[in-house]
């Protein structure tokens, strides 16, 4: 499952978890605009719920015009904002709901 919609994914994100027969995999679709600070990538993951139920992160870099170096200066924000808030996604919901990996 991929969630590109934070707000409204959240809930049925977590009953996905609760009743996949398997091992659920979701992967959460977010923006970073190129010239954003890692600061401001954190805070904006920090608050999404849909976030702890993940497995995977993609991120696109917009606008889709940037030149490579813009895209890679992108990039390494998306790295440091990440490592950032690493530990309080793995602390998340999905926990509670059955997952134990």
């Amino acid at each position: 499952m991929i969630s590109g919609r934070p707000q409204g994914a959240a809930p049925a994100l977590g009953r996905y978890w609760a009743r996949a027969a398997a091992e659920p995999r979701v992967a959460v679709s977010r923006l970073i605009r190129v010239g954003e600070r890692a600061a401001e990538v954190a805070a904006r993951l920090r608050a999404d719920p849909a976030l702890p139920w993940a497995s995977a992160l993609l991120v696109q870099t917009r606008p889709t015009r940037t030149d490579l170096a813009g895209h890679l200066r992108t990039l390494a924000v998306a790295t440091e904002a990440v490592s950032a808030v690493r530990e309080s996604v793995a602390a998340g919901p999905r926990r509670t709901a059955g997952w134990t990996a």
